[in-house]
């Protein structure tokens, strides 16, 4: 396993001269996630978009790119709004809604009613 920083996610990134990055986020975060462990993504995922936006201008390439911001908080409608408000108020060009499965093979049986409600409010508050 390797550990990607910010400053090694801007430089692979960079190298493709993309039109559109997604912040580096931390969106592991199952319906059966702790309060603790919703927080600390959505926390992370908030410092990992401010530090790509802050080191954006050392790497040319991405200068003409679009950005989107992650907003996580699993099922926890009131670490989503957290998250979104916060998101919503970075320049960013688009949002990602994730952190609602941990990836993997349980990602096949995560059923829309369980995030529906979680989903619709949280892009509700995004502009």
């Amino acid at each position: 396993r390797e550990v990607i920083d910010v400053r090694r996610f801007l430089e692979f990134v960079s190298a493709a001269k993309p039109d559109l990055v997604l912040a580096l986020c931390d969106g592991d975060t199952p319906p059966d996630a702790t309060k603790k462990r919703v927080n600390k993504a959505v926390k992370k995922s908030l410092e990992f978009l401010d530090t790509c936006l802050e080191l954006k201008a050392e790497y040319p390439r991405l200068a003409e790119s679009a950005w989107i911001g992650g907003v996580q908080g699993g099922l926890d409608s009131a670490a989503r709004q957290y998250s979104a408000t916060e998101t919503a108020k970075r320049p960013v060009q688009g949002f990602l809604v994730d952190g609602f499965h941990r990836n993997g093979p349980t990602t096949e049986t995560l059923c829309w009613q369980t995030i529906q409600t979680t989903f619709t409010e949280t892009t509700g508050l995004l502009p």
